[in-house]
């Protein structure tokens, strides 16, 4: 048991079929001086998440396998069919919340596992920890959750009265 505490220990037990291709990291999400000039350059980060998780083969896997619950999922179909009057309770100074994507309602599931699994706090990290892990999950679970971001816009349209044309895909910004 020791031996698989120490770095590289477990190596032979990596799966050699795992392709980086279809990793967030190759399209650069991960290297945010890259996007945004403003951040820290790759010299001035504190690591990248090989770093930060204890997995031995130094990627992350799709967390529903790692440690996924069905109160995850319970929690996230009573969140999404929550009624208008807690949707309106919701709102603050005015300001309505949008409805949730199928990734958001995915992050909302999974941040407490990413956060016990990579012992991080951080919610930039678990944020990108759950970007690697959606682009590891099956099919069958990211349609799951895109039905359920669909009944989110429905239910946000029922309780707002919003038409299809009218929720903004943008932002809104203080001016």
């Amino acid at each position: 048991l020791e031996s698989a505490l120490q770095p590289n220990a477990l190596e032979d037990d990596c799966d050699s079929s795992f392709a980086y291709t279809d990793s967030a990291w190759t399209y650069g999400f991960g290297e945010d001086w890259i996007l945004f000039p403003d951040s820290a350059g790759p010299s001035e980060q504190d690591g990248d998440l090989a770093a930060i998780g204890p997995h031995p083969c130094d990627t992350v896997h799709a967390l529903s396998f790692l440690g996924a619950s069905d109160k995850s999922m319970q929690n996230i179909e009573k969140y999404v069919q929550r009624n208008s009057i807690e949707r309106r309770s919701e709102a603050r100074d005015g300001k309505i919340k949008r409805p949730l994507n199928a990734f958001m309602l995915y992050r909302m599931a999974f941040r407490d596992v990413a956060e016990r699994l990579y012992i991080t706090k951080d919610q930039q990290r678990v944020s990108k920890i759950c970007g690697e892990s959606w682009l590891q999950e099956t099919k069958e679970l990211r349609t799951w959750f895109r039905l359920q971001a669909l009944t989110e816009k429905e239910n946000y349209r029922k309780a707002w009265q919003v038409s299809e044309g009218e929720i903004s895909i943008e932002p809104t910004t203080n001016e």
